[in-house]
């Protein structure tokens, strides 16, 4: 831990919000705070079940990291393609659009908050994706442009508030046909399995233990059926 006592990560930062909420909440507060309290608990179980970790919600807003940039970008396609799904039997103008904005960089861990530039340019991303889409910066594009079978386009580069660099941005294509769905389901809850080195590791233990103890179990029988 550095001096300062607080610890320091790269990670996956997303941030996400309502696009229109003020306006929502003036037309119908009471069933805006239903859906609302809807999409946050889909956020929190998903979050939850991609491993990732729920820094705070505040308002229409969430900010959670991943230990994994394959398992935030996942994460973030999956929830937008299920809520686009639930939300499509209401009225167009009712409906709640959450735009997320995706960064992988360092940032302070204090408890369960983080901090840090990586978090500002996580929310400047958010404010550039479409109602209902997701804006990932060059950092995330360049760690899964080879690996994720998700496309992505450039979106372009920008001048953002508080961010002295110009923020490079793209968005993913949530309409593509090459997407999550394509990756191995796991479990009744959908989650889609990614090959991190870790989990690499484990698969191939876990291989190398079922086939030792295989060839075991046949040795024995072998020998059993053999006889003196």
């Amino acid at each position: 831990m550095p001096e300062s006592g607080f610890a320091r990560k790269q990670v996956a930062i997303l941030s996400a919000d309502v696009a229109g909420y003020s306006r929502l909440t003036s037309q119908d507060e009471e069933g805006t705070h239903r859906l609302l309290t809807r999409d946050l608990e889909a956020f929190t179980r998903s979050i939850d079940w991609y491993g990732g970790h729920l820094a705070h919600i505040a308002g229409d807003g969430i900010l959670a990291y991943f230990e994994a940039v394959d398992d935030a970008l996942f994460c973030a396609v999956d929830l937008q393609r299920r809520l686009h799904k639930n939300h499509q039997s209401g009225p167009p103008d009712n409906r709640l659009n959450f735009r997320i904005g995706i960064n992988f960089d360092e940032v302070i861990i204090d408890g369960q908050e983080i901090y840090g530039n990586g978090v500002n340019i996580a929310a400047r991303l958010e404010a550039l994706a479409f109602p209902g889409g997701i804006c990932i910066s060059e950092s995330v594009y360049e760690a899964i442009k080879h690996r994720a079978p998700i496309f992505c386009e450039y979106a372009g580069q920008y001048t953002v508030k508080n961010i002295p660099q110009p923020l490079r941005a793209y968005r993913v294509r949530l309409d593509s046909q090459t997407s999550i769905s394509n990756q191995k389901h796991i479990g009744a809850s959908h989650r889609y399995f990614t090959a991190t080195p870790l989990r690499r590791i484990t698969i191939s233990l876990t291989t190398l233990i079922i086939g030792f103890v295989l060839l075991s179990s046949s040795s024995y029988n072998t020998l059993e059926h053999a006889g003196p």
